[in-house]
C-alpha cells in the first residue's frame, strides 16, 4: 500500500495529518506502509497530480486559489 501526503508550503496541518494518517495505518494493521510528504510549489504542479480512480473528485478539479 502507498500512502501520500500532498500539502502546500504554508499548510499548518500536514504533519498533524501525517501523525493521523499514522496512527489510522497503524491500528488497522498496515504499519509497513510506508508515508511519503509531497511538496506542492505551484498551481501547474498541482495540476499534475492524478485524482485516484474511484475518487469522490473523479472526473473534477478543484483549481487552487493560490498555491
Amino acid at each position: 500500500m502507498k500512502a501520500e501526503i500532498l500539502h502546500i508550503d504554508d499548510c499548518p496541518s500536514w504533519e498533524e495529518a501525517g501523525r493521523l494518517l499514522r496512527e489510522a495505518l497503524d491500528s488497522t494493521g498496515h504499519q509497513d506502509t510506508v508515508i511519503t510528504y509531497t511538496l506542492v510549489i505551484s498551481a501547474a504542479a498541482a495540476a499534475q497530480v492524478p485524482v485516484p480512480e474511484g475518487s469522490s473528485e473523479e472526473g473534477s478539479r478543484v483549481e487552487p486559489a493560490s498555491v
